[in-house]
């Protein structure tokens, strides 16, 4: 048998507990004149919802910061509030500069900005290169400083990369383009000496030609576009991968080969070779180009056999922090720069037969005309041919395989003094 319950009711002397009140609501928002809190809904009673000690439940309120006095919004030409139109002062950015346009702090020219050089008049696809440009607050050269002119001379890639991520456009004067890989399709297909799409050597085709081959165009729009409207000209390089090597700088003669020359006793490494303009041994390269066209260049060598070697980056960026200093873009001051052996051109010698090569000196060894610096013979030891030395001087790159062609470059003897 069922039986009906009634439901409790709570007792007169026993105080409840009751659900609070909605919480009043802004005024000036709901656009009401304010007035006591109301509760969209009242719930029934609830028998035993005291305190420990019997009392019954106290609203306390809660505590509301001030609010802060808004600054007043910037009056428009027209005396109306708010941002003026694009037609009062600048006029409105497409959505291509809007993307690609640089954050600038107010009041700052200073900024870093990274780029790339789309070069689509190369047979096959279009090159692009990427390079940075820093700019500083105030006034002074452009400095071009380029890297990867051989794409496995890792040490200078390395240098230019940091150069881009370190140095602070707030500290500078003037501009700094930095390319750290020119020649990509090297670079990508880990290839030393030259490009592999035609074989030819970069770094002996510049200004280039832009109706020539695949590498004679590309170091034509490479020229163009990074060295012929330049006020310097850096052009790192390191041994390649069957190369071993002692830091030097090379410049050109020219009518402007004392401030090349500078350049070259501010980077700071032990050996300077000058090259004659009627007798030159590296022709097309990236610094007789550019002496050629009144530009200051050097080429500056640290780092040997394609490795990524820490010293040999550190010689790079020092050797940047001097140059940055000498030209007074920065307020670096070189300290601890060696006085250089300075050298009268060079002396290329080469195998005449293909064979086993076996050296005899090592880079930045003093050598006196008719000294042996190495052995040529075939691949089982037979037909010994002597390589001896033409000249007094000091071999600063030296071939360090023993596999080398007919007409291959064994070693670079660069001439002490006016030898």
């Amino acid at each position: 048998m069922l039986r009906r319950v009634r439901p409790l009711r709570p007792r007169a002397d026993v105080p409840v507990r009751r659900p609070l009140p909605l919480r009043r609501r802004d005024a000036r928002r709901r656009g009401r004149r304010a007035g006591p809190a109301r509760s969209r809904r009242q719930a029934p009673a609830v028998a035993g919802h005291l305190y420990a000690d019997g009392a019954a439940a106290v609203r306390r309120p809660r505590l509301r910061p001030p609010r802060q006095a808004r600054a007043p919004r910037p009056r428009r030409a027209d005396g109306r509030r708010g941002r003026p139109p694009h037609d009062q002062g600048q006029p409105a950015p497409s959505a291509r500069s809007r993307l690609n346009a640089p954050f600038r702090p107010p009041g700052r020219t200073s900024v870093t900005t990274h780029h790339t050089l789309t070069i689509d008049a190369l047979p096959g696809e279009p090159l692009a290169v990427p390079y940075a440009e820093i700019r500083g607050d105030r006034a002074g050269p452009h400095l071009t400083v380029v890297a990867g002119v051989h794409g496995t001379e890792y040490t200078s890639i390395a240098a230019v990369r940091e150069l881009v991520a370190t140095l602070d456009p707030r500290t500078l004067a003037g501009r700094v383009t930095a390319v750290p890989v020119l020649n990509l399709p090297a670079f990508w297909a880990r290839s030393p000496f030259v490009v592999p799409v035609d074989g030819e050597n970069l770094n002996r085709c510049f200004p280039g030609d832009p109706d020539g081959g695949y590498t004679q165009a590309l170091a034509h729009h490479l020229f163009t576009a990074f060295m012929s409207g330049t006020d310097y000209l850096l052009d790192l390089h390191a041994g390649d991968l069957p190369e071993a090597l002692e830091p030097f700088t090379i410049y050109d003669e020219s009518p402007v080969d004392d401030a090349a020359r500078g350049l070259a006793l501010a980077y700071g490494v032990g050996h300077i070779v000058r090259q004659s303009a009627a007798a030159r041994t590296v022709g097309g390269s990236s610094c007789a180009a550019a002496a050629d066209a009144g530009v200051p260049a050097i080429i500056a060598e640290a780092g040997q056999n394609g490795i990524l070697d820490r010293a040999a980056v550190e010689i790079h960026l020092a050797g940047l922090a001097n140059v940055l200093g000498h030209l007074g873009m920065t307020e670096h001051a070189p300290t601890g720069v060696p006085v250089p052996e300075e050298h009268a051109g060079w002396a290329w010698l080469r195998t005449p037969d293909a064979g086993w090569w076996e050296p005899a000196v090592g880079v930045g060894r003093q050598v006196e005309k008719g000294d042996l610096l190495g052995v040529v013979s075939d691949v089982l030891g037979d037909g010994r041919h002597e390589v001896v030395a033409p000249v007094a001087g000091v071999p600063l790159f030296v071939t360090s395989s023993p596999a080398v062609v007919a007409d291959g470059l064994l070693l670079g003897l660069a001439k002490r003094g006016g030898a």
